[in-house]
């Protein structure tokens, strides 16, 4: 489970760097930012949906090219 978290990090890392963003946030500041957002399935045929996000954080998001509710 070290080796997955470790190329995770290093590849939010990464993207902090080719984003620009590295000069104003650490990658442990995004983690922060983003640790309480959920997917959530409605259950009643909506499909499912992802929890309230700041704008702040929506806007890191998609300046990083983050998908939330991409399919895993």
């Amino acid at each position: 489970m070290n080796h997955i978290s470790l190329l995770y990090y290093y590849g939010l890392l990464n993207a902090l760097r080719n984003t620009g963003l590295d000069e104003k946030y650490s990658a442990e500041d995004i983690l922060k930012l983003t640790k309480n957002i959920y997917r959530i399935d409605t259950a009643d045929g909506q499909g499912i949906k992802v929890s309230a996000i700041q704008k702040k954080t929506n806007k890191i998001l998609n300046t990083l090219n983050v998908n939330l509710l991409r399919n895993i």
